[in-house]
């Protein structure tokens, strides 16, 4: 996920810029030292961003680790889409799964979307697994669930379409007793 994303960044940055800080002894690359990073930004961010968050989102994001990450991820996609809409300027939607699994298609794809030819698509695999899913046990299931509500209550309906992509795959169980899966697949 996104979070995971900026946390090795930020671990990464600082050690480039800060050795002697020490970063990793605070915040280790495990999930350990991401639990940790993540309630250091809640608390650092908690009275500010509760306060411009929407009232009917503050409930919601309160549960949520690392939760200015996902509002950051949910309003920047759909205000990117609202201005393209709006302005009428063509847009692309292109995952970061798409390009685990075939690089050079996804290299291919995007190039044609910028009407960019393509010399040489003879790119190895480099990187392995199923993405975002590779990190999922750095999230409880509540967590996921939690991060899933927000990002949902955050984003318009066109983006959701595509970020739902990224929610637990609970969400896919008939049996499952959460009344938002009945809600979201309009099971009755």
């Amino acid at each position: 996920m996104i979070t995971l994303a900026r946390f090795y960044s930020y671990v990464g940055l600082m050690n480039a810029n800060r050795p002697d800080l020490n970063i990793e002894e605070t915040f280790p690359l495990s999930e350990k030292g991401f639990k940790a990073w993540c309630e250091f930004q809640d608390k650092g961010f908690e009275r500010v961003e509760l306060k411009w968050l929407p009232e009917h989102v503050r409930g919601l994001a309160k549960d949520v680790p690392c939760r200015q990450e996902f509002v950051k991820y949910a309003l920047f996609h759909s205000n990117a889409y609202l201005m393209a809409r709006h302005r009428d300027i063509a847009y692309g939607v292109f995952r970061y799964e798409d390009y685990v699994k075939d690089q050079s298609g996804a290299i291919d794809r995007i190039n044609k979307f910028f009407g960019y030819e393509v010399k040489n698509l003879d790119i190895p695999q480099t990187i392995a697994g199923d993405g975002i899913w590779n990190f999922k046990s750095f999230y409880t299931d509540d967590e996921r669930l939690a991060i899933e509500r927000l990002i949902r209550n955050l984003s318009v309906p066109p983006i959701w379409f595509h970020i739902m992509y990224y929610t637990p795959q609970y969400y896919t169980d008939p049996g499952n007793n959460d009344p938002d899966f009945h809600r979201i697949n309009d099971v009755n």
